[in-house]
């Protein structure tokens, strides 16, 4: 396996030990990478010998885990003991209609979120360090997943959303025992709020079993280590060669799942195992006025990895939801809808081609957005059967007569 060596800087390349509870550079507050000795690998692993590397007692050789040499499996020779719910490995789905299109299904995943890949690593770390609390605010879709490994790991989970969070994460965090605090007002109150709560307990100097840590996926190095493993499995999947585009939504910070991407094949390349040119990157949202992908903006380049972003309206989002579901069976969360929208934005004017292999991200369960789906469409639930059925039935047929 892969030696840690250290967290280095984005920025300006400190190095910081691998068993510090840091989650950004104290130099310069750039985000931590974590590094390995990859000679090792370099020399004995081929990337066809994944399935028979060590790995961690009691873990199936698919997933996330699967990659275990390539994941923070112990810190200074201590043994670190994964928690995991199944993430990962999930199906890459072509396209009916597209030749080249490829739907990545992390819907599939625990929690029915992208994120499930992140939070397995960074819970696993944060039991390892005897962290008791977890806490997470605004972002749904992680807070949820953070609820699920929380309640994996035998630790507390302490949520602050916004009074208007979609109701099927609401639930889902209720049945995890989430402790969670609902407020009435944006995504930046539930951060400023749990940020004041994060500091009194400091000032306050309380225990350290009772501190709550903030496994804010913007921060937290060993969050983007999971995540990356979404880089791993996709190039897998394609014959161990890069596509030529990548295309997911932007919520929930998209530098993050860049960045992920970006150390992916930082690390697959660094080992010889992926062949072709690295792909051209979009981060696609919903916006009130589209953007054409002739216009889209650059997004922070790392390692020549090339991004944009690109916008699509949100009736251009809920057509590619309709359409995917009459055309293709699949129901897409509103955020891969609107990715959808850009690929065919991207068609039309020439930027990619039908025969370009392309990967289209769906980071989470259209099921948890059916609220919001729903309202999309104008569409709600029936105040009374469409059809009354009969109060009593007829006895007759063959044996008995009418």
């Amino acid at each position: 396996m892969a030696a840690i060596t250290s967290l280095e800087c984005s920025r300006c390349h400190h190095a910081v030990a691998p068993d510090t509870a840091q989650m950004r550079c104290p130099l310069c507050s750039g985000r931590l990478f974590v590094r390995y000795d990859l000679d090792p690998l370099q020399r004995t692993t081929q990337h066809d010998d994944i399935a028979a590397s060590p790995r961690i007692p009691d873990q199936s050789a698919v997933g996330v885990w699967r990659y275990a040499s390539l994941l923070p499996t112990s810190i200074h020779g201590t043994a670190i003991t994964p928690v995991s719910l199944g993430e990962g490995n999930t199906p890459m789905r072509r396209s009916r209609r597209y030749p080249g299109l490829h739907l990545k299904q992390e819907d599939t995943n625990p929690a029915g979120t992208v994120h499930a890949r992140g939070l397995s690593v960074a819970v696993s770390l944060a039991k390892h360090n005897g962290t008791q609390h977890l806490a997470h605010a605004a972002a749904e879709d992680i807070a949820v997943a953070l609820a699920a490994y929380a309640a994996a790991a035998g630790l507390a989970a302490h949520l602050v959303l916004p009074q208007n969070v979609p109701f099927a994460h609401y639930l889902e965090a209720n049945v995890y025992s989430a402790d969670i605090t609902l407020v009435d007002g944006s995504a930046v109150d539930c951060t400023r709020i749990l940020s004041q709560r994060l500091q009194s307990q400091q000032q306050a100097n309380a225990p350290s079993d009772q501190l709550w840590i903030d496994l804010a996926a913007d921060d937290n190095p060993f969050y983007l280590e999971g995540l990356k493993t979404l880089g791993y499995e996709l190039v897998e999947q394609l014959g161990w060669t890069y596509p030529a585009a990548i295309l997911y939504p932007s919520s929930n910070d998209p530098e993050t799942m860049l960045l992920a991407l970006a150390k992916s094949f930082d690390e697959l390349e660094a080992l010889g195992w992926v062949s072709g040119t690295r792909p051209q990157l979009y981060a696609v949202a919903t916006a009130e006025e589209p953007v054409s992908a002739a216009t889209t903006s650059p997004l922070h380049a790392h390692n020549q990895s090339a991004s944009q972003t690109m916008a699509v309206t949100a009736a251009e989002a809920l057509a590619s939801t309709l359409d995917w579901g009459r055309n293709e069976g699949i129901v897409l969360s509103p955020m891969a809808a609107a990715a959808a929208a850009a690929y065919a934005t991207l068609l039309a004017n020439g930027q990619l081609l039908p025969a370009d292999t392309v990967v289209l991200v769906n980071p989470a369960a259209a099921l948890k957005y059916t609220d919001i789906t729903a309202e999309a469409m104008h569409l709600h639930r029936p105040g009374r059967p469409a059809v009354k059925l009969p109060t009593s039935l007829p006895v007759g047929g063959i044996i008995t007569p009418v």
